[in-house]
């Protein structure tokens, strides 16, 4: 049996919530798959749990590789070491803090196969609590990154152009082409990984999925959601175990590579020096915006 995806998680200091992913592949994944977990050298026993070995009780499972990695190389760079080594045609990038759902697996696969132009197929992300998760998004451009920082959006309700733009509301019930997806369950497709190939490995962690989806439609491959494919993610858990500040300092250099890579140095420095202060210029702007409703009611 020859597998049809290739599994990928990333881990970092998250063991028991590595250990719940993978015991929903075992549960709930429904067509032959093989699993790569890639651990960026934790220090919270994750190491040893993995060491001492990881075995699904599911026949669809071919095969499982562990990598440990005696550092800590970041996300693009680690899921990399997966996707160079996988065999089968489909690759999907998996959290290590979410959970997958019942079907899941071939739901992608069926939305990944819906048309021949399919580069990324994302699906259907929920909070802890059932609440469904932000997983859509537009790729960022200058304007809309100003423009979203300095919440625009709330200042001036009124104006669709900025509704549109900056707040997009997308139908999370509904399978559709969109512009970008999140990274929690993320299918790669044979396509893409002809045309567009690895990940990024200057981005540590952040922007790149983004920027994936970006040079996927660059390829002129299309980015596809699929809500029946579902899974639980709790959400930067490994990142919250870092500083605050050692979180702001890689959000900003990967908020710099992508923009640098996409619209220019200039662009990308810019952005890069600006966003706190558009950071917190937006949080007096969202102050004002609830007093100035009053004032035009």
């Amino acid at each position: 049996m020859e597998p049809e995806i290739s599994v990928i998680i990333v881990s970092w200091n998250v063991r028991e919530l590595l250990r719940r992913a993978i015991a929903s592949l075992e549960r709930f994944a429904d067509v032959p798959f093989e699993l790569f977990v890639i651990d960026n050298a934790s220090l919270d026993g994750t190491r040893e749990f993995l060491a001492a070995g990881v075995s699904l009780d599911n026949p669809l499972c071919v095969r499982v590789r562990v990598i440990q990695n005696n550092r800590g190389r970041g996300f693009a760079r680690a899921t990399n070491q997966g996707l160079s080594e996988s065999r089968a045609p489909y690759a999907l990038l998996f959290a290590p803090d979410a959970e997958l759902h019942p079907r899941a697996l071939s739901a992608l696969l069926q939305a990944a196969r819906r048309a021949p132009n399919i580069g990324v197929v994302g699906g259907q992300i929920l909070n802890a609590d059932g609440s469904l998760q932000t997983s859509i998004a537009n790729l960022p451009t200058v304007w809309t990154h100003i423009g979203g920082r300095l919440r625009l959006h709330k200042l001036f309700p009124a104006s669709e152009r900025l509704q549109r733009s900056l707040h997009p509301v997308f139908d999370y019930g509904r399978e559709a082409g969109v512009p970008s997806v999140k990274g929690a369950l993320f299918l790669i497709t044979p396509l893409a990984k002809t045309k567009v190939g690895l990940l990024d490995e200057r981005f540590f962690i952040w922007f790149e999925e983004t920027d994936y989806c970006a040079r996927a439609a660059a390829a002129g491959l299309a980015v596809r959601y699929a809500p029946a494919a579902v899974a639980t993610h709790i959400g930067l858990a490994s990142m919250k175990k870092m500083s605050f500040w050692s979180r702001q300092t890689i959000w900003n250099a990967s908020l710099r590579k992508y923009f640098s890579k996409h619209y220019g140095l200039a662009a990308g420095l810019t952005l890069a020096l600006l966003d706190p202060l558009l950071v917190a210029l937006g949080l007096l702007l969202a102050k004002l915006a609830p007093a100035r409703g009053r004032r035009q009611n």
